[in-house]
């Protein structure tokens, strides 16, 4: 594979996987986020890589004009990427947000429920089935 195809190729998987991330995202209660974060750096790894590549080939090609054109759709996509890339944090920050909301909600209720055991009367909360 040459150079501009090495882009091409991880520029499209990096796309891939944004959205694929911003499908769990919004579709998963509970995205595993340390291998959203694992896959992420090393797809943007074997982009930077590449694209370096393809930069240094650049530099020594005949036709600098048409190297400089493929450089300049190279930025375009990229600002589109980092623009995604903005959301895909954004959601991530609103996730965690909500999960710790909801922890923070279940920490006041054992803590309730502890109180209820120190009432001093013997008797601790139980639930009981109504369903007989």
């Amino acid at each position: 594979m040459n150079p501009q195809e090495q882009v091409e190729h991880h520029l499209k998987a990096y796309e891939d996987m944004q959205q694929r991330h911003l499908h769990l995202l919004t579709t998963t209660q509970l995205p595993d986020l340390a291998s959203m974060s694992q896959e992420r750096d090393q797809i943007f790894a074997a982009l930077q890589n590449s694209i370096q590549a393809d930069m240094d080939t650049a530099g020594q090609s005949p036709d600098r004009s048409q190297a400089l054109s493929r450089l300049k759709g190279y930025e375009d996509r990229l600002n589109r990427i980092s623009h995604l890339d903005a959301e895909i944090r954004s959601a991530i920050q609103d996730h965690k947000t909500r999960l710790k909301r909801h922890l923070d909600r279940m920490k006041h209720g054992k803590t309730a429920m502890k109180g209820y055991g120190q009432l001093g009367n013997g008797f601790s909360p139980y639930v009981v089935s109504m369903n007989r």
